[in-house]
């Protein structure tokens, strides 16, 4: 388990000058895609979720390759996979080695899309608010020490 390669997850918005570097992650490994249109108002809606969940991946590595990418209306033509063509605005469709997997047809909170990126990338995020309330825990500690003695010493 220790011996694993780890990479970064790609996060890619599909356009001309990406789509050398977008076909090379489809190719290689599992691709989340968010197909979105600037006159949906659904998309609108999402694309803020859809950014963060962008910026919150980038900075996480996975032991195979990974990647979230954005395609707005009409660049869907650079991505060479099959059954590439949405149906509506927003979708969600994953990849695996250019072969289309599913559709996500789940909420479009953070929450959700979470889960469901973790699901499919294999990712288990464990250990963040755990570790904070042991902190907090014995900072409180700490200072009701402190303020014992400080309570002793004033008389």
């Amino acid at each position: 388990m220790g011996n694993e390669k780890r990479s970064k997850i790609k996060t890619i918005k599909l356009n001309s000058k990406t789509k050398k570097k977008a076909n090379k992650a489809l190719k290689e490994g599992i691709v989340i895609v968010a197909y979105l249109a600037p006159w949906c108002g659904h998309c609108r809606e999402f694309k803020p979720t859809w950014n963060e969940l962008m910026k919150k991946y980038k900075r996480l590595t996975s032991t195979q390759p990974c990647s979230l990418m954005e395609i707005k209306d009409k660049n869907e033509r650079f991505l060479m996979a099959k059954e590439n063509q949405p149906s509506g605005f927003p979708t969600i469709r994953v990849f695996r080695k250019g072969e289309k997997m599913s559709d996500y047809e789940g909420a479009r909170d953070m929450e959700s899309m979470t889960n469901f990126i973790n699901s499919k990338f294999g990712l288990v995020m464990t250990g963040g608010k755990k570790k904070r309330e042991k902190t907090r825990k014995r900072k409180r500690k700490r200072r009701k020490r402190t303020r014992k003695k400080l309570f002793f010493g004033l008389f």
